[in-house]
Formats: structure tokens, sequence, C-alpha cells
């Protein structure tokens, strides 16, 4: 290579560093702004709302989402582009995460005329980077929905237990398609050209998933046996997160999948404070809401220096720490807080922060810190990080899904007798079919059916229900059967709570 060529080419890898470093800024304060944004709307939608007020505040929310979803693309894109691209590794909650990238798919669903179920997994702590993992989710259920066209589609997020304190993550996206569009979904995953129109959004997003799963070490498999809907399935394995002696729970908490709401929160215990450091008034007041709206009381510091100070003449639960802030940073004002305590009590310091660069989490946990919440805050992620941290135990919620069971209720209209009609017909002998594979130990025939009955639940809503299938159908394919008749018990039970609520939604 000439003299110039090599200086054009550096020039040219200078520069998209360059501009790696310019969006990461502009991705710090965009998020900055849209914290006290995305707050403000949650907090809006607690109050009494019209329906028609509601759907408008919903509607902002989700191009706010967007936007932040956009930009933390085009970041990692460019990073990738430039070589200088890395991991954070640092613990996070499986069942968190997962929440936030999924959670508001479903809302974004109804508008294309879709019911989107998802299925959640359990709460397990798990060691990687959880933004980019998030990331993944999101934009595999972004491209999901954009190649949809049936009335029903799942997306259901599962962990299997490995060897080596190891964890399989599985995410599934079971798409319905016309014969016609039955493989352009496979052909946009393998890089081809699909013909149909594809907004530049879910291209770049799925450019960026393909190069996160492969630098994770992890596969994307499509399975089109079952034509005309297409299966697209993602694994990834990442190792378990261990607490360390002062830590408030082991790395797994429940093998028992979550419904699709996840966990519900108890009440805060009596007395609880918590401490919210920032700088920004108005990220002051949506923290200070969220908390209250939880049932804990909250009380403001405007710098570092003042939150080290507040902590030295008061005892609180926990301490929420902006990272950058004036006089003093939340990492320095973590250390010095570290410093004064000592051996004694140590009060858990989650960071708050509107950077999601690399090394951001490993920084915060170096400096001291024992979580790390990106902004802008959700106020179920919030709710979550909150019970892990206090030690209160999330409260399982009813599995039976009933707004997920009312929804599809709602869809179908009268034709909805119908379908529970059918899908009680066909559930029974099922159950049935799952008892004596499980007896004959046919395994590869328990996680068939278990997979067909899992399916029909997703399909009329039971979320609940199809969440016990697949945990069924997943561990029978990785070899666990020691659990299979306690995992069978579960299912019929939930089985008989869905028959009853499906008797009552149609009475009269």
């Amino acid at each position: 290579m000439h003299t110039y060529d090599k200086y054009a080419a550096g020039q040219d890898k200078t520069g998209v560093m360059a501009m790696g470093a310019l969006l990461a800024d502009m991705n710090h304060d965009i998020r900055t702004s849209m914290n006290g944004v995305r707050g403000m709307l949650d907090l809006l939608l607690d109050t009494g709302l019209t329906p028609s007020q509601q759907e408008y505040a919903r509607t902002a929310q989700h191009s706010v989402d967007n936007l932040l979803e956009s930009l933390e693309r085009i970041v990692d894109m460019s990073l990738i582009e430039s070589n200088s691209f890395r991991f954070n590794q640092a613990p996070f909650d499986l069942l968190q995460e997962v929440r936030a990238a999924l959670a508001a798919k479903p809302a974004g669903a109804h508008s294309k005329g879709i019911a989107l179920s998802v299925v959640y997994p359990p709460s397990v702590r798990l060691l990687g980077d959880a933004a980019r993992l998030r990331e993944v989710f999101s934009a595999l259920a972004d491209v999901a929905l954009q190649y949809a066209s049936g009335e029903t589609m799942s997306l259901a997020v599962n962990a299997i237990r490995l060897p080596g304190e190891m964890c399989r993550v599985v995410l599934e996206a079971n798409v319905p398609q016309s014969s016609e569009d039955s493989g352009s979904l496979a052909s946009m995953l393998g890089g081809g050209n699909t013909g149909n129109e594809v907004h530049s959004r879910d291209m770049l997003g799925m450019a960026v998933c393909t190069q996160l799963v492969h630098r994770m070490k992890g596969s994307i498999e499509i399975d089109r046996s079952r034509p005309p809907a297409t299966l697209v399935r993602v694994t990834v394995d990442l190792p378990l997160a261990m607490h360390d002696a002062s830590g408030p729970r082991a790395a797994v908490d429940s093998a028992a999948p979550r419904d699709a709401h996840g966990a519900a929160h108890l009440p805060a215990p009596a007395d609880c404070t918590v401490l919210v450091a920032d700088d920004n008034p108005v990220n002051q007041q949506v923290a200070a809401r969220m908390l209250e709206k939880l049932g804990y009381k909250a009380e403001v510091a405007s710098d570092g220096m003042q939150a080290v100070e507040m902590h030295n003449w008061k005892r609180f639960d926990l301490i929420l720490m902006d990272c950058e802030m004036p006089v003093l940073d939340g990492l320095e004002a973590t250390q010095r807080i570290r410093a004064a305590e000592g051996s004694s009590r140590r009060t858990p310091i989650v960071a708050l922060t509107a950077s999601t660069g690399q090394g951001e989490q490993e920084r915060c946990l170096a400096a001291g810190m024992d979580d790390f919440l990106a902004k802008p805050i959700r106020p179920q992620l919030l709710g979550d990080l909150l019970a892990r941290w206090l030690q209160r135990p999330a409260a399982q919620e009813d599995p039976a899904c009933t707004d997920e069971l009312e929804k599809v209720k709602d869809m179908f209209g009268a034709d909805f007798a119908e379908l529970a009609a059918l899908y009680q017909q066909d559930g029974a002998p099922r159950l049935a079919a799952m008892r004596e594979a499980a007896a004959a130990g046919d395994r590869t025939r328990l996680a068939k059916v278990s997979h067909a009955l899992g399916g029909s639940c997703a399909s009329i809503g039971a979320t609940g229900l199809s969440a016990l299938c697949k945990a069924l159908e997943l561990s029978v394919k990785a070899g666990s059967v020691a659990d299979v008749d306690a995992k069978m018990d579960a299912i019929e039970a939930e089985y008989r709570r869905v028959c009853g609520k499906l008797q009552s939604l149609l009475e009269p």
C-alpha cells in the first residue's frame, strides 16, 4: 500500500472513531433529556386520564422508546465498524432486562392488529452486557412484528441451567406468515433481499443484532418446518453471576417462569428511605415521584458532595447515584461513602446514568456501586431493583394472565366462544398425552406436545400457562427430567384455572 493510501486509511479510521465518540456523547445528552420526558409520561399515565388521553401518552412513550433504540443501534454500529466495540461485563437480572426490551411490544403489535403474547423468563442473575442483550431482544421482536401477517404472535424467553455455572438464554419468536411471505423473514435474517419494503430502522436493528449474537458466540436459527409460520430462535450462553456475602440473594431466585407482567411488588417496607443524588431538577422530581408511587420515602441531593454529607449524618436504605454531577461526581462520591463505611453496614448504591458506553458498568462497579440502572428510568424496572436490593422477595402474580385473556376476547368478539371451546377440547387430550409421554420416558414426544399446548395457550392469551409449557419443553430438550412430575402438576393446575377464567368471561 502506498504511503498516501495508508494515510488515507488511517484518516478514515480516525474519522469513524471520532464519529463514534460524538454519537456516544449525543446518546448521553439525549438520554438525559428523555429521562424527564419518559418519566413524566409514566407518572402522567398513573393519573385519572381519559382513554383518549392515555392513548396519546402511550403513543408519546412509544416514540421516545423508538428514538432511544434507534440511537443505540447507530452508536453500536459505528463502534463495530471502527473495530472499537467491546462488551461490558456486569451482573444483571434477566427478567428485568427482558421486560425492559419487550414490555412495550404488545401495544405496538396491537396497532397492527396483532395480539402479541410475551412469555417471560425466571429472575436469574447473569454476568454479561445487559444493554446489548436487551438490544438483541428488541431488534428481533421489531423485525418479527414487521413480517407477521397473522392475528396472533408469541415471543418467549427462557433460561436453562447448564453445567459449570452457566445459563443458556433462549429467545423464540413464533411468526405467523402468509404462504406468499413465508420465506421473506428467513431471507431477511439470512442477509438476502426479500423484495418487501422493510424499514431502515429494522434493517439496522437486525444488522446490529446479528453482529452482537455472533460476538457473544451465540446462534440465530430459523425453523420453517411448520409453514407458513416461521420460528426464529436466538441462543446465547452466559455465566451465572454470584453475589458476594453481602449481597441480598443467590444468583437464581426462582426456577418458575413469570407471567406476562412479571412479578408484582409488595408494599414497601415501613420507613424505607431512598436518597436520590442527581444534579438535574427534572430527573430529581421524576425519581422522587416514582419512589413515592412505589411506596418509598425519597430525599434528594443535588451533587456528589451533598450526597456524601447526607449519608454521613443519616442512614439511608439505598442510594440512587447519578454518575455525572458537579462538585463531586457519582463515582468519587461512592468511593468516599465506602471509605467512611469501613467494615460497618454497607448501603446499596445503584448507578443512575444516561451513558451506555464501553466499560460504563465496569467503572461503576469498580468504584464500589452495587447495581446499574440506565436512564430513562422505568417504574417497573425501578421497582424490581428496589425489591431485589432491599430484600423484599417479589410476590408471584396469578399466572392466569386475566388481562391477556380479556384482550384476546375483545379482539375476537363474538367468535371468542368458539375459540375458547376449541381450546378446551384440544387441551385435555394434550395434557393426557403429556402425562403418557412423561410416564414412558418419551422426551421427544413430551417436548413436542408441550410445545403444541404452549402455542395454543399463547394464542388464546393464557401466557402464564404457555410459560409453564415452554419451561417444561426446554428443560426436557436440555435433558433435565428430574422435576417433570412437578412441572406437569403445575401445568394441570394452571390449565384448570384458565378454563375457569374462560368460563367466567363467557358468562353473560
